[in-house]
């Protein structure tokens, strides 16, 4: 099984990332990164920059910019 992201923006776009890899956050303070596998539980930041990794591709957005996350399992 593998997960997909569906990413609804603000703007009305929808990006889409299929076989997502991780979800990383970059640090407003000191430019870490911190990796979250854990699309279960994963919590959609406030702020912050997050990159969402495929198997195929890497999507960086604002989280500000991000209207509607959707994480799901596909087999």
């Amino acid at each position: 099984m593998s997960w997909n992201a569906e990413i609804v923006l603000k703007s009305g776009k929808v990006v889409a990332v299929a076989d997502l890899v991780s979800i990383n956050r970059v640090s407003q303070s000191d430019s870490s990164v911190s990796k979250n596998t854990d699309f279960e539980n994963f919590t959609l930041p406030s702020k912050g920059i997050l990159s969402f990794v495929g198997k195929n591709h890497i999507v960086w957005l604002e989280s500000s910019d991000i209207e509607y996350l959707s994480l799901f399992r596909v087999n």
